[in-house]
């Protein structure tokens, strides 16, 4: 019977053999984890942004409901620009809880249109803070908790006013365009270090109480836009 074993030489080059494939694998689950991570990162950021573009949206199509016509005559406007964003102005339906009473310190109403806007969701304040990569949008509903982040992680978050007739604008606004670029938290070692992968999305506004204004034809000499 042959008794002879693997020699020095043979199980040097299996060990080799074995260590190659080991470190193959090694570097395979390793690409795979990086591509996992990176691309949860981007499913998590696009989720992010695109939530708080449709709350703005939300937010931006009730602007100006006046059923009572008191607002207008109040001279308040749907849209107001301030100097780090805006405010949303709207005497709506459901501000307050239903079958509640106006009384002293209770400033909720039946949640029907009371001809004012100073119910929750009535004054709807959206600020954008931060600088590149580090940019946060905040939303205060005037629900008595203040400014709340909406979204982080922004680059560049930017609106554009128009009136009904397509001219820019700061006043008498009917639609509003806006752009945010969001970023992923971390960096996508897969292409580069220190790169982030982004997401842009943008989204053209028209607000409801100005639909039929858009039709109206514009005043002569009015610059066609």
């Amino acid at each position: 019977m042959n008794r002879k074993g693997f020699s020095f030489v043979e199980l040097l080059i299996v060990t080799a053999i074995f260590t190659v494939i080991v470190a193959a694998s090694l570097s395979l689950a390793h690409k795979a984890q990086f591509s996992f991570r990176a691309e949860r990162d981007f499913t998590q950021a696009a989720e992010q942004a695109r939530i708080a573009m449709d709350q703005l949206i939300r937010y931006l199509r009730q602007a100006g409901n006046d059923p009572t016509g008191e607002l207008k005559k109040a001279g308040v406007e749907a849209v107001v620009v301030t100097g780090s964003g805006i405010v949303i102005n709207s005497d709506i339906t459901g501000s307050g809880p239903v079958g509640t009473a106006p009384s002293p310190g209770n400033s909720y109403d039946y949640g029907d249109p009371d001809g004012d806007n100073n119910d929750q969701m009535e004054q709807v304040v959206v600020q954008y803070a931060g600088n590149s990569d580090n940019g946060v949008l905040y939303l205060d509903i005037g629900d008595g908790n203040g400014s709340q982040a909406l979204v982080d992680n922004l680059a560049d978050f930017q609106m554009e006013f128009f009136d009904r007739y397509g001219n820019a604008t700061t006043t008498d606004i009917a639609r509003v365009v806006i752009r945010m670029t969001a970023v992923t938290g971390r960096n996508d070692l897969r292409v580069a270090p220190g790169h982030k992968n982004r997401i842009a999305l943008r989204s053209s506004v028209v607000l409801r109480n100005k639909t039929l204004d858009l039709y109206e034809p514009p005043p002569e000499g009015t610059p066609a836009s």
